[in-house]
């Protein structure tokens, strides 16, 4: 297993100087002891060397006192019953996007989310949307089995036949918070080659451009992925563009170009200002979308799903109030995923289409402020669509 254990306390609870004749140890000094180097390592930021800690999201700033790389469950066990002991809250952190660069190497692939720096134990805990859930489902929809270390330090398996009702629970539902999760099996698939594309047009298109994609990309086929995304700055929208990816249909084919081109037509006929194709493999396609190398931004953002197609009206509700207010950046993203989900219990079955909105800022106060009630408004616009 790879990944760690946060913990988070207040100041000068945990690094107490050496105890003195009598005294008890120090809460950090009892983790040491309690934690074997096979088990994991205890590091001190500060003190030990450490990793990058900083999020994707600039916004959120979260410095554990001290982080456990468990490397057994065992060691994430005694980290809990320790934090458990001393009254110390806890996070957890997964090991990054590298279970793809794994799969690869033997042909195989599994749905992989477009987000920097989330591990594969939050994708998968959270459901797991990505440029190949239409045609492989979510990430939580090829889980089979996990075990997990509980509250009270044991470990605990769930599948089909052992504690069904967590598996469920574990696919989407609850936060990632019934345990720390120390193994997945998952339904992996044959990969190999894919297309992917990049379209855009300019901001007076963008009322055309949402009507048509609407219309086209949930109802595409399986093995295409369609992404929308309206920018806007502050002298309105400033971009409108459209990127994704096309799968083979079958397992060791490649799609073409021109396959490609002919199902992208409701979108070209829009006559885009700029039109690209490259060939990419599976694993190289997906670095290209969640690639850990973006850079830090400050944003907010808030999603939520479409299960009817917009009326013209409410498109140009959405293109005024977007045109209208004059952030530092600011986008709505629409996902053609209709994703047919394995899961029984899901409520995706009738969605068409996700949509997310995210705002964009410097770290200035004033304008952190006004970028907040901004996308608020505008996420409330588009429910009452």
């Amino acid at each position: 297993m790879a990944g760690g254990v946060y913990v988070v306390a207040g100041p000068g609870t945990l690094l107490h100087g050496a105890p003195t004749e009598g005294s008890h140890p120090a809460p950090i000094d009892e983790l040491r002891s309690a934690i074997s180097s096979k088990d994991g390592t205890v590091l001190v930021p500060g003190i030990d060397p450490i990793k990058d800690l900083a999020n994707f999201n600039a916004r959120i700033k979260v410095v554990p006192q001290v982080l456990v790389e468990c490397k057994t469950p065992l060691g994430v066990s005694q980290t809990i019953l320790w934090a458990k002991k001393f009254g110390i809250p806890i996070r957890g952190r997964s090991g990054g996007h590298s279970i793809n660069d794994s799969l690869f190497v033997h042909g195989l692939g599994l749905s992989a989310g477009t987000c920097p720096r989330v591990g594969i134990a939050g994708l998968t805990l959270g459901g797991g949307h990505g440029l190949s859930s239409r045609k492989f489902g979510l990430t939580a929809d090829n889980l089979l089995s996990l075990t997990m270390v509980d509250a009270s330090g044991n470990n605990i398996q769930a599948s089909d036949t052992a504690n069904p009702d967590l598996l469920w629970a574990s696919k989407g539902g609850g936060g990632g918070n019934f345990g720390v999760v120390t193994e997945f099996e998952f339904q992996v698939h044959a990969v190999g080659n894919v297309q992917i594309f990049y379209l855009s047009w300019p901001p007076a298109k963008a009322a055309q451009v949402l009507a048509s994609w609407q219309k086209f990309a949930p109802f595409a086929p399986n093995e295409l992925t369609c992404h929308l995304a309206i920018d806007s700055g502050r002298d309105g929208i400033i971009g409108v563009h459209c990127g994704g990816q096309l799968l083979p249909e079958t397992a060791g084919t490649t799609p073409t170009r021109a396959e490609l081109t002919r199902m992208l037509g409701p979108l070209t006929s829009i006559r885009p200002k700029a039109f690209t194709i490259h060939a990419r493999t599976f694993l190289g396609a997906a670095i290209h979308f969640y690639g850990d190398d973006k850079p830090q931004i400050f944003f907010k953002a808030k999603s939520d799903y479409a299960d009817q197609l917009l009326a013209d009206d409410a498109i140009a509700g959405i293109i005024r109030q977007f045109s209208g207010q004059h952030w530092p950046h600011g986008s709505i993203t629409s996902r053609g995923h209709r994703v047919s989900s394995s899961n029984k219990y899901t409520l995706l079955r009738t969605v068409l289409y996700g949509v997310g909105e995210r705002c964009r800022y410097t770290p200035d106060v004033e304008t952190n402020e006004k970028s907040v009630r901004v996308r608020t408004s505008l996420f409330f616009r588009i429910r009452l669509c």
